[in-house]
């Protein structure tokens, strides 16, 4: 399977105080993978435990996403807007034998998760401030 999508968020969403559902079009390899939070007006991040909401992923391969679903409506504030990301596991699992079989099934998700890596990692790098190149520390 492939990385269809290079999207590592999905907002901003405004709760109103009714809805409960916030879909959102990334890929994910695991309900684990998804956060939620509200962007402050300082910029900060407050992380929307995961106790209160769960995460449908597409039952579709082929389509990315998925739905978060919250417990309870969110409160309305139309000064805290909702994001729904990715937050890929760093950690790599998958141990290759030598001299195997040659198993795609295998493969595809551990370089699907590579590719999400790199996804998240470049969403944070296009918001961050950065020295001219040649510049050192």
């Amino acid at each position: 399977m492939t990385v269809p999508t290079t999207a590592a968020y999905t907002g901003p969403y405004y709760p109103n105080g009714v809805t409960t559902e916030y879909p959102f079009g990334f890929k994910v390899n695991a309900d684990s993978e998804v956060v939620v939070f509200y962007l402050e007006d300082d910029g900060t991040e407050t992380i929307v435990p995961s106790a209160d909401y769960t995460v449908t992923l597409s039952s579709n391969e082929n389509v990315p996403g998925g739905t978060v679903t919250t417990s309870v409506p969110l409160p309305a504030d139309p000064t805290r807007p909702l994001y729904v990301a990715i937050d890929p596991e760093f950690k790599q699992g998958t141990k290759f034998e030598d001299e195997g079989a040659f198993n795609q099934s295998i493969l595809n998700p551990t370089f699907d998760a590579g590719a999400l890596r790199s996804i998240w990692l470049r969403a944070r790098l296009q918001r961050a401030l950065l020295a001219p190149f040649g510049e050192v520390g």
